[in-house]
């Protein structure tokens, strides 16, 4: 069969029925806790900001996971928001991992921008020159930091729940598995994600509240994307 953006939808709209007060709790909890640990200051800045990095990701694997669980037709509870707490290891080795390879794709086109900014002779430059500079600027910052950013986040995007199902994978394997799997099928990926367009104009309108039921249907819908494209066991290296 092949699927389609709204298989993948309707597939994960099925999956929350029922569950919709447990999926709307752990987002707002999830969303919460984020909140909080993004505005907490301190004297240990640095420390502050990894270990709000380290616990918001954790809890959004949980949360990936949770939504993998409903999606199959399995028993999932609040608890299991924090099941990537309790494979703390390869989770985080993973993220790391992940973010790195977003910072490399990312890497030229910054060095490019910083360079250009730090060259250019500003003081000889006309007012009308300025619109064309600021163009230049702004293609360099689309195709050489937001795109690849963009095609890396699509590539990487089956990582976590190829965790779930493979726990021996971490770190590069993992990132590697998930390339893999997305060969092909990254733009059907996007497509799914431009699909929640008009929901996410709808959710803004009601001042973000909306959002405590669009995320977990999002997620449910990529999550169903996972089950419906995961490879064998075979053939994840």
């Amino acid at each position: 069969m092949q699927w389609r953006s709204r298989d993948y939808r309707q597939k994960a709209f099925d999956s929350l029925h029922g569950h919709w007060g447990l999926a709307v709790g752990i987002t707002l909890f999830a969303g919460v806790v984020s909140y909080l640990l993004r505005n907490t200051s301190g004297h240990l800045l640095a420390l502050t900001e990894i270990l709000s990095w380290i616990i918001s990701f954790l809890l959004t694997v949980g949360a990936s996971w949770t939504f993998l669980t409903l999606v199959r037709g399995e028993k999932a509870t609040f608890s299991t928001l924090f099941d990537g707490f309790r494979s703390f290891v390869p989770v985080i080795l993973t993220g790391i991992v992940q973010v790195l390879v977003v910072v490399l794709a990312m890497l030229p086109g910054t060095v490019l921008l910083f360079a250009l900014y730090g060259v250019l002779p500003y003081q000889e430059i006309q007012y009308t020159e300025l619109e064309g500079i600021v163009g230049g600027f702004l293609l360099i910052t689309f195709f050489l930091i937001l795109l690849p950013s963009l095609f890396i986040g699509l590539k990487t995007s089956m990582t976590v729940f190829l965790l779930r199902d493979h726990p021996e994978l971490r770190g590069w394997k993992a990132v590697k598995a998930s390339w893999r799997m997305m060969k092909g099928k990254a733009w059907k990926l996007l497509v799914l994600e431009l699909s929640f367009f008009g929901w996410i104009l709808l959710a803004i309108l009601t001042f973000g509240i909306g959002m405590l039921w669009l995320i977990p249907y999002m997620t449910a819908a990529t999550a169903a994307f996972y089950e419906a494209n995961k490879p064998p066991a075979d053939n994840l290296t």
